[in-house]
């Protein structure tokens, strides 16, 4: 039968102006300091279900949490779609799905009702998460340049123009805040879209920029109707725009970032992009050096 269309809540937040400084040269893990719960360390008798967001060749992240939830979602075995409910000392299995393809990457709404997969077939495929169960929204193909047999190997090829794209050509897969606008950057294809994830028929894609050789992109954590977006180049720059739905232009830039103070030389390639909080964007660079006479 035919899926209703369903809205998401807008909260409504106050103004807060992003404040850009330069990073020091800090490792992220002293900044965060995070530990670990003890159900999400491991043990003989089952498996750390956060083993696999460590980067990959094939860019794999295969877990997704909601912010208004106490579950997460993530990929087991490579296709299988899990709802997790965490506790300080253990985790359940809520409910699950096989997918028929290799998962890349996975997004979820803020309130956990749609969770989106960039598989290895070059699919982007919506599931609803209601009543207990996942079910298929809809399935797009050929909606990204991510096509390999073995998610675990690179499928981007060896171009040095943007890093090869070591991470994976689907290097952001995110909803915007407070909204089921999904946010994809092929970094294959430098190109930036927008899709109505919860159409009840596969949306359209909505380019919002391939001209500028985008290689990642990220939204600010908190939802407004203006919602801030970073997004990096191939070039090293990222540029800070405020995005406005249906509005025209959808894009404002507000903001450069420069690149670090030791690119002179070598160029370099932003590749990943994280917001830790709306004042605050980790940035993630990678110097593409020369390649050397015997390759």
């Amino acid at each position: 039968g035919s899926q209703r269309q369903i809205e998401p809540q807008q909260p409504s937040i106050g103004e807060h102006p992003p404040n850009f400084h330069q990073p020091g040269d800090m490792a992220l893990d002293e900044v965060l300091k995070l530990e670990p719960l003890s159900a999400f360390r491991g043990d003989e008798s089952r498996s750390n279900p956060l083993l696999a967001t460590r980067p990959s060749k094939g860019g794999l992240n295969w877990v997704a949490v909601p912010q208004k939830c106490s579950f997460f979602y993530r990929i087991e075995s490579g296709n299988q779609l899990q709802a997790i409910k965490a506790r300080a000392d253990e985790y359940d299995l809520m409910f699950s799905f096989e997918i028929s393809a290799a998962v890349v990457t996975l997004a979820a709404s803020d309130d956990g009702r749609l969770v989106c997969l960039a598989c290895a077939d070059g699919s982007l495929r919506c599931m609803d998460a209601m009543d207990g169960q996942f079910s298929e929204r809809w399935n797009l193909p050929n909606a990204h340049s991510h096509f390999a047999a073995d998610p675990n190997e690179s499928a981007a090829g060896s171009s040095r123009d943007f890093a090869a794209s070591a991470a994976g050509p689907v290097r952001s897969l995110q909803f915007r805040p407070g909204s089921y606008e999904l946010l994809m950057v092929d970094a294959a294809k430098q190109t930036m879209t927008v899709l109505q994830a919860n159409s009840s028929n596969p949306p359209k894609p909505d380019v919002i920029d391939s001209a500028s050789k985008i290689t990642c992109a990220a939204w600010a954590p908190e939802p407004n109707s203006d919602s801030l977006l970073a997004v990096g180049r191939a070039d090293g720059l990222v540029d800070v725009f405020t995005y406005k739905a249906k509005a025209q232009p959808l894009l404002t830039k507000k903001n450069r970032l420069n690149l670090p103070d030791d690119a002179d030389e070598d160029p370099w390639v932003c590749t990943h992009l994280e917001w830790l909080r709306n004042d605050v964007l980790g940035v993630g660079y990678c110097s593409v050096l020369p390649p050397d006479d015997e390759e």
